[in-house]
């Protein structure tokens, strides 16, 4: 079977938290690798301490 060109293979980590902006502030005081700032008012992404690309959002 031939995988489709429109296809794309994505995968990670959602971590779902209220408070957007506590959640940065707090992963950045921790020392974590942000690796985007506050999206939208929505998400951010972040890496774990394998170099693994996260994200946070707002639900």
């Amino acid at each position: 079977m031939t995988a489709s060109p429109l296809h794309a293979e994505i995968g990670g980590i959602f971590v779902a938290v209220r408070d957007i902006d506590a959640a940065y502030r707090f992963l950045e005081e921790l020392g974590v690798e942000l690796t985007s700032p506050i999206q939208h008012g929505h998400w951010f992404t972040f890496k774990d301490p394998d170099g693994n690309a996260l994200m946070a959002a707002k639900c």
